[in-house]
């Protein structure tokens, strides 16, 4: 199977996970953390945003940020566009 690095890929986030999130969330000045339902700690977005986002606290030995390790490809056409969603909440 092959897929690219704008696959819309979904995780559920450990509490470190979401630390992770809103920590990189932050450093963007977002408030509003797209992809996210916050009920069930989905986060949604694009194969190289998930790596820009948790791959330099991905490590041998690390807790895991996501619920069973697990990463799924999403079938589905949506896709957040986080460079848009912080061009857009930085010109208000």
């Amino acid at each position: 199977m092959n897929t690219n690095l704008n696959t819309q890929v979904s995780v559920v986030l450990t509490d470190l996970g979401l630390e992770i999130l809103r920590r990189h969330m932050s450093k963007m000045r977002v408030q509003i953390i797209p992809g996210f339902d916050g009920s069930t700690r989905q986060f949604k977005t694009m194969l190289w945003d998930l790596m820009a986002v948790f791959g330099p606290e991905l490590y041998h030995g690390q807790h895991a940020l996501f619920v069973s390790n697990e990463v799924t490809i999403n079938q589905d056409d949506t896709i957040v566009d986080l460079d848009a969603v912080v061009n857009k909440e930085g010109s208000e």
